[in-house]
């Protein structure tokens, strides 16, 4: 062996005492497991964060604070975006090379009018879902509901 494995082997409490047969290793707290989100949930996140951070309807938001808002990387919350533009319920302005140098920020979002009704729609869809004393994660498993 050479001198660093005679060192490793040789010390009890080394990193590799474990495997040696030495001292047992600590244990390894792992950190909490954080549920893995729908891309429906992402979604419903991101706009209600565009209309609560908006300080009156259609004002931009740094799309920066929404990722750190709802928790997404930058380049994923950019993704989730796409399809929200498409469906004309946020607006994002153009690349600013098209603008010129001082035209919009295309690091903004809004919220659009679209976007509002849609929001209304989704939150009276939860009210009555709620009222109604359904669970909004009961999930359906081959064609049942769980419990049937």
């Amino acid at each position: 062996m050479s001198r660093v494995e005679d060192g490793i082997a040789a010390n009890p409490h080394g990193p590799f005492a474990h495997l040696e047969g030495g001292a047992a290793t600590p244990s390894v707290r792992r950190a909490p497991s954080i549920a893995r989100r729908e891309r429906v949930e992402i979604l419903e996140s991101l706009i209600i964060t565009l209309s609560e951070m908006s300080r009156r309807p259609g004002e931009p938001v740094h799309l920066s604070v929404v990722a750190r808002s709802v928790n997404l990387a930058y380049d994923r919350l950019v993704e989730h975006l796409k399809p929200l533009e498409e469906a004309g319920l946020v607006s994002r302005p153009a690349s600013p090379l098209v603008l010129g140098r001082h035209g919009a920020d295309p690091a903004t979002a809004s919220l659009t009018p679209r976007g509002y009704e849609f929001l209304r729609a989704s939150q009276d869809w939860r009210a009555a879902v709620k009222r109604a004393g359904l669970s909004s994660t009961h999930r359906v498993k081959g064609g049942q509901a769980d419990g049937d």
